[in-house]
Formats: C-alpha cells, sequence, structure tokens
C-alpha cells in the first residue's frame, strides 16, 4: 500500500548513509543505476549537505548517480 513512500525513506536513508560515507574518506560513491523516481529522492537528500553534490549518468531509462564533494571554487 505505502509501498512508494516506504521506498522513499528507505533511499533517503540510504543517501544519508552513502553522504556520511563521501564526507569521511573524501571519496567519490558510485550508486547502482536508478529509475527517476528514485534518483530524484536522492538527488532532493544530496542537496541538503552544501559541501557534496549528486550527478546522474548514462543514456537510459536507469542511471548511475555519483556523489562526490562539491569542487572548493
Amino acid at each position: 500500500e505505502n509501498y512508494r513512500k516506504k521506498k522513499e525513506v528507505e533511499l533517503s536513508a540510504q543517501a544519508h548513509r552513502y553522504a556520511r560515507q563521501v564526507r569521511r574518506n573524501g571519496k567519490a560513491v558510485e550508486l547502482p543505476e536508478m529509475n527517476p523516481f528514485e534518483r530524484r529522492i536522492i538527488h532532493m537528500t544530496i542537496n541538503k549537505y552544501s559541501d557534496l553534490e549528486s550527478k546522474s549518468d548514462g543514456d537510459n531509462f536507469l542511471k548511475i548517480i555519483t556523489i562526490r564533494k562539491k569542487a572548493n571554487g
């Protein structure tokens, strides 16, 4: 019933974990291919971190997201 909401909460928590990992070790993280709904949740969560950025890559419906620290400039 509440699949979308549960998935949103799960993806947001996952994005926060990846954000902490990137902040801790400074290395970019590539997430597995995701659909537009899933990518939107990840991007919205990462946007809450002023020092991090997320980018989708790929030409298909499913794309890979990379989370990394923003460049200092």
